[in-house]
């Protein structure tokens, strides 16, 4: 008993100190979170617009309805988003291929039109946001901000909710897992790659249970506000960049 916890009879694992059997933190520990991956989008007064993938974003609370999103301070995205003090959270479906979540996770929105050649919308604050490959879309006036660091957290009250598409939503598991996604250095989850390898190999039965069960709360939000689609298309840019 001293070293095993036990409940009701079932062993658990052995307990080892704060920082682990050989005293080092082992910050793998992260990636048994569950969380999903969102286009996080704005447009300020001055036309300057933002986009970018995030897998920290999640409801707060529901009287008044409130999201909080965090965004690294590199990325032009987090720089709109201060500038205008509202933006749309859109989370992403298992139907989003690597080519789709590069456009808005590993290119910039300086010198990259992230929504030139897609289905997309703009919300009543003037905040566009993708139309395909999401399953629902929230808009949201800022009204708390928190530096973090390395990131900016922004908590986001409701004005607008959107069921888009009846598709599961994309986990970061499945991503990893499926997608064979990598975490962007800039990303709030970003843990040096020999780190990350040591979880390549997760069960896959758990990755789609994970995906069944992720973001029935945060759909329920736009389930309970009437929803609004409409779409453009335009040619797609070809420029490289990141953010």
């Amino acid at each position: 008993m001293d070293d095993i916890v036990q409940q009701k009879g079932e062993e658990r694992l052995p307990r080892l100190g704060a920082h682990g059997e050989e005293g080092k933190m082992d910050a793998t520990a992260l990636f048994k979170f569950s969380s999903g991956l969102y286009v996080v989008s704005a447009r300020a007064d001055d036309g300057d617009v933002g986009a970018c993938v995030i897998n920290t974003g999640l409801q707060l609370t529901s009287k008044p309805l409130q999201v909080a999103v965090v965004v690294n301070k590199q990325n032009h995205t987090e720089q709109v988003i201060e500038k205008a003090g509202h933006f749309a959270l859109a989370p992403l479906t298992q139907t989003a291929d690597m080519p789709f979540v590069g456009r808005f996770g590993f290119r910039s929105s300086t010198d990259f039109d992230k929504f030139a050649g897609i289905q997309s919308d703009v919300t009543g604050n003037g905040d566009p946001y993708p139309t395909e490959h999401v399953a629902a879309m929230v808009s949201c006036k800022v009204v708390q901000s928190l530096d973090v660091g390395t990131h900016m957290l922004f908590v986001g009250e409701l004005d607008d909710a959107r069921n888009l598409l009846a598709e599961e939503p994309l986990t970061y598991a499945y991503y990893h897992a499926i997608l064979k996604g990598k975490t962007p250095p800039k990303a709030s989850s970003y843990i040096p790659e020999q780190a990350r390898k040591q979880q390549e190999h997760a069960s896959h039965v758990g990755v789609i249970l994970s995906g069944r069960r992720f973001g029935s709360a945060f759909l329920g939000i736009a389930q309970r506000l009437t929803p609004r689609v409409a779409c453009h298309t335009s040619p797609l840019p070809h420029k490289a960049g990141g953010g």
